[in-house]
């Protein structure tokens, strides 16, 4: 016989040292007509762990992008919580005589498993002539580097004007979208318009891993997924008009503005999936891109009248 609960309690698993520095600047001016503010901020960030787990020492992996998947990161002691540990890749085999090469060298076989022409090159990092998990590395973090932020306010007579950017650097992504779409082994909806393209014997200067129904090896947890997620955003952007107060007094009203604005309109980034600034929230899985809706896009125009 118990009473309370049967599950584990939660815990304060973690100790993580941070350190960062954050910069703020302020200028205004008034030129009758025109008046202006400028707000900028940096932020830079970095984080380790110091301890890990109950016993203080132990190693959480996470970020794993679908159920069947590897773990991309792993988090311990010593390091930034949650940075990606992969396989790194060196490219593909393009030709039969690449791969006969390569096994002649001494190459390394992954798991065992002949590489044929199309398949991922997997690099032997720790060089016992097996590529396996041994061999994964640590990379970047889904967590920026810096970020930076700039808002502009600016008016003429009655207009007004608004704008905020925002700017990401020094921040990695797992593209899990482009992942499981390239996924011929349990992925039973679409796949990736990049296979059209996948390496062939009519197409062997590919970049893109040959498909194979079934075969899981070129689809492992390894750097082949991984992308610069730097970003800049044009969040927010509004045009506004004050009516004269002379115009508006007789119906009641004691001021009246229309304006037009625009939300996350514009985002310049290198990275191929659907949203840069798109992270799922757990802790172990910062930067992992499970494809959930993008940030939307909005357009939104309105009358403010006071009373």
């Amino acid at each position: 016989l118990s009473t309370g609960s049967s599950s584990n309690p939660t815990i304060n698993a973690a100790n993580i040292e941070n350190k960062g520095i954050e910069v703020a600047f302020n200028y205004r001016e008034m030129v009758k007509p025109f008046k202006y503010e400028i707000n900028f901020t940096a932020m830079t960030n970095t984080n380790k762990v110091t301890r890990l787990g109950r016993q203080g020492t132990e190693v959480i992996w996470g970020g794993n992008v679908y159920w069947a998947f590897d773990a991309t990161t792993r988090s311990s002691v010593g390091m930034p919580i949650a940075p990606f540990y992969l396989y790194k890749t060196d490219g593909i085999f393009k030709s039969q005589q690449e791969v006969d090469d390569y096994l002649a060298a001494g190459g390394a076989y992954f798991n065992g498993i002949t590489p044929g022409p199309g398949d991922v090159k997997y690099v032997d990092t720790n060089g016992d002539g097996v590529i396996n998990g041994d061999d994964k590395v640590y990379f970047g973090t889904g967590q920026p580097g810096a970020t930076f932020g700039l808002n502009i306010n600016f008016s003429y007579k009655r207009f007004d004007f608004n704008m905020f950017l925002y700017a990401v650097t020094d921040k990695q992504m797992i593209n899990g979208g482009k992942w499981l779409t390239y996924w011929t082994q349990h992925n039973p909806g679409n796949y990736h318009t990049d296979l059209l393209d996948a390496w062939s014997e009519d197409n062997p200067n590919s970049d893109i891993p040959r498909v194979i129904q079934g075969d899981a090896r070129n689809t492992q947890a390894s750097d082949l997924w991984l992308e610069d997620a730097d970003y800049l955003r044009l969040r927010h952007i509004e045009v506004g008009y004050t009516f004269p107060a002379p115009l508006i007094y007789g119906y009641g009203i004691q001021s009246m503005r229309i304006f037009i604005a625009g939300e996350n309109l514009l985002t310049l980034t290198g990275y191929t999936g659907y949203d840069p600034s798109i992270d799922y929230g757990a802790l172990f899985s910062r930067g992992v891109d499970r494809s959930p809706y993008p940030v939307a896009r909005q357009i939104v125009t309105g009358i403010q009248i006071g009373l």
